[in-house]
């Protein structure tokens, strides 16, 4: 049984029937935070003390801490699902259904859960089939998983025209995820490369500002996903093609998303998706911002762990000028590198922030002369490849979990990791290259 994460792409519906009683996927690591328990609780009126009261919950609860409730854990069957298994010809579909489910163990505030997926059953339909998915929700550390969950979807294959239209553009998304050096500006919406261990994705809509549309988005989240399952890559750089970063979302095709409620789904699928991949990733992310980086654009900068800004770059988070509130996470990510009154003073005013004043706030990480953001962003990249990538991803998790809990417990946290990295053999290795006096070579084990 392996560990490391993987997924399925099968071209057909079809054979997913040669799968039934196979295991096909296995996510990365999710942490779940006080926040999204606090938001789903909001969400489902669900407000017992045990999932959004830490004081209660550590002087109450068995557990010593808050607790995620088996709904939320079940609710991330379809992200395990879509990060397990894609198929070339679906049409429509898939819809979720639960047929079984049990929670053998509680998922604490800081834990971190992933999906282990196989197919459990399958059934041919007039133009589709109807399966059943297996989701183990593993959580880290533990014997007993949070949750083990029959899952029911349905999908449809459509006409034959309907689904040479369907694979074209799955051909499209997966053209944005594949290894090129292009930037010419009538390519992909996004570019993928990588060189010496580090991968270069670059939005590229130059002639929309990078703007953001649902082909970017998919592209986007392909590009970070192929970046952290390769082994070779330890560095992500983030760019934009052409003379600025991210100008936001692409109004045009932003206004044909239809009703409030379609625009809440489109937000949720994609936008959200494309996010939480991006900050999930366990490997150093960095951002070079030429231009501006506009409205939803600033979610994804500020998404990444550094920032590095030209001089006449800038900031700008212009919701409120149409009606609309910072999204793509922007609020969040905003309020946590500048504070509450700040960003809320960037959001309401909706200004640009010049890239001098970026650098004095804490928004970017260095500032640079004009033309120099990416080439700094890469220099930058190449030093920390020579870091110990297995001590980068456990100081990622530290500092993350670190945000929703106390002292103590990231004390506790920061012991776990130190007591599993002394064993490893790129430790060793920094050991002896100290004192040889030479420079380490880590291996990442």
């Amino acid at each position: 049984m392996t560990n490391k994460a993987y997924k399925t792409h099968l071209d057909t519906l079809a054979e997913l029937k040669d799968k039934v009683g196979q295991e096909i996927g296995l996510t990365e690591w999710v942490t779940i935070e006080q926040d999204r328990i606090n938001d789903f609780a909001t969400t489902t009126e669900d407000n017992q003390w045990i999932h959004i009261n830490p004081e209660m919950s550590k002087q109450f609860s068995p557990y010593g801490a808050p607790i995620a409730h088996g709904f939320l854990v079940l609710s991330l069957a379809p992200k395990f699902s879509y990060e397990t298994l894609t198929i070339g010809n679906v049409v429509m579909g898939v819809n979720y259904g639960c047929d079984k489910v049990r929670f053998p163990n509680a998922t604490k505030v800081g834990a971190k859960l992933r999906g282990r997926v196989k197919v459990a059953d399958y059934m041919d339909l007039p133009g589709g089939a109807r399966y059943k998915m297996e989701i183990t929700f593993e959580l880290e550390g533990e014997e007993k998983p949070a949750c083990v969950a029959i899952m029911v979807a349905q999908a449809h294959t459509g006409d034959e025209k309907q689904a040479a239209q369907v694979a074209k553009l799955n051909k499209m998304a997966d053209a944005a995820a594949a290894t090129t050096t292009s930037a010419d500006g009538d390519g992909d919406e996004v570019l993928y490369a990588v060189k010496d261990n580090i991968a270069s994705i670059t939005l590229n809509r130059p002639d929309r500002y990078n703007g953001i549309n649902q082909k970017l988005l998919q592209g986007l989240f392909k590009s970070f996903m192929k970046a952290r399952d390769d082994d070779n890559v330890k560095v992500i750089v983030l760019s934009g093609n052409g003379k600025g970063f991210c100008a936001g979302a692409d109004m045009g095709d932003f206004s044909q998303t239809g009703t409030g409620a379609d625009v809440r789904n489109f937000l949720n699928t994609y936008y959200r998706t494309t996010l939480e991949m991006i900050m999930d990733t366990n490997k150093p992310t960095i951002a070079a911002i030429q231009g501006a980086a506009a409205g939803a654009g600033t979610g994804f900068a500020l998404a990444c762990d550094f920032r590095v800004m030209d001089e006449s770059a800038s900031f700008a988070f212009v919701f409120s000028n149409i009606g609309l509130v910072a999204d793509n996470g922007a609020g969040w990510l905003l309020q946590r590198a500048v504070g509450y009154s700040k960003a809320l003073e960037y959001c309401l005013e909706a200004q640009k922030i010049p890239a001098a004043e970026c650098h004095q706030v804490g928004l970017t990480n260095k500032l640079v002369e004009n033309g120099k953001a990416l080439e700094t962003a890469m220099e930058w990249a190449n030093k920390l490849n020579t870091k110990a990538p297995l001590a980068i991803r456990a100081q990622k998790e530290i500092l993350k979990f670190a945000v929703n809990n106390n002292l103590m417990d990231t004390f506790a946290e920061e012991a776990k990791h130190q007591g599993k990295l002394i064993e490893s053999k790129d430790h060793k290795e920094g050991v002896e290259a100290f004192l040889s006096k030479r420079k380490p070579k880590f291996t990442g084990a």
